[in-house]
């Protein structure tokens, strides 16, 4: 709902859930062919009220995602038909890395992908720092760790590319090579051994996850609670689960998925993401429950 508790007519329309960086191209393309039969059909009667149901039906499929009633219920069967494979956000369809190949998803490029870590252990740690507190309604941050981490995040975002690499390569729990990578002037930070081709083994972050996870790393240190720097390079990797805006676009995060709104998930089971709909790169993947 927008700023002010007031929803007017185009958000009661809107489905942001199916459409932007989670828009699903062949569901769209399935509707779109749909909603051209239809004005041909009724342009058989009347050329006016084709371009009517034209333009509605197109601007119906812009702000939610498909026309066709029910299109996100049926359209995994269809497409689980389909000899092909759609993958959404962190599979691959958010950009390319610098070599031309997927971008990693928001939980396998991070530092907590440099080390081994136990999920439990990492989460008591930060229970007991007060990092995280715990009530009723569940997990969350603590006010002061929270105020912490966003000043750390703001004077990252001063960095330029090469900077950030090196703030990286600092947080890192050993010792990396960490490089700056610009295509397009999109800023990614390569953590590993290879300089220039990107390696299997390599940790690819895009500029938001860095920001955050490297934010997070300092904010720990500064907590004195004796954490070691492979524990504060994990624990980093799951408190951004707990973030709800972008640390670069600073815009609101919505709900996506490993898979697109609709292909794709009948052949895999995905996680849900949280992702920015400005720079549309995931944030933090879900593990499955």
């Amino acid at each position: 709902m927008p700023a002010g508790g007031r929803m007017t007519t185009l958000d009661a329309v809107r489905r942001p859930e199916y459409t932007g960086p989670n828009r699903c191209w062949p569901c769209t393309t399935l509707n779109a062919v749909v909603i051209g039969v239809a004005a041909v059909v009724v342009g058989l009667v009347s050329v006016p009220a084709a371009l009517a149901v034209g333009a509605v039906g197109g601007a119906a499929l812009w702000l939610r995602g498909y026309v066709v009633p029910y299109t996100p219920r049926f359209a995994p069967r269809m497409a689980d038909r389909l000899p092909l494979e759609f993958s959404g956000p962190s599979g691959g369809a958010a950009g390319g890395t610098p070599g031309g190949g997927a971008v990693p998803d928001g939980e396998r490029g991070g530092l907590a992908d440099t080390g081994p870590s136990d999920p439990e252990a990492v989460l008591e740690t930060l229970l007991r720092a007060g990092v995280l507190v715990e009530d009723d309604a569940g997990i969350a941050l603590s006010e002061s760790f929270a105020s912490a981490w966003a000043s750390e995040r703001a004077t990252l975002l001063e960095l330029s590319g090469s900077e950030l690499a090196d703030a990286v390569a600092d947080a890192a729990p050993d010792e990396f090579d960490a490089t700056a990578h610009e295509p397009d002037g999109e800023v990614w930070v390569q953590l590993g051994t290879a300089e220039s081709a990107l390696d299997e083994s390599d940790v690819l972050l895009s500029r938001p996850v860095a920001v955050a996870e490297v934010g997070a790393v300092r904010a720990l240190a500064a907590t004195d609670a004796g954490m070691a720097q492979e524990t504060r390079a994990a624990a980093a990797n799951a408190l951004r689960a707990f973030l709800d805006t972008c640390p670069v676009c600073e815009v609101a995060l919505i709900e996506s998925s490993t898979a697109d709104c609709c292909g794709g998930q009948g052949k895999a089971d995905p996680n849900p993401v949280s992702l920015c709909p400005e720079c549309e790169r995931p944030i933090y993947t879900f593990p499955d429950a």
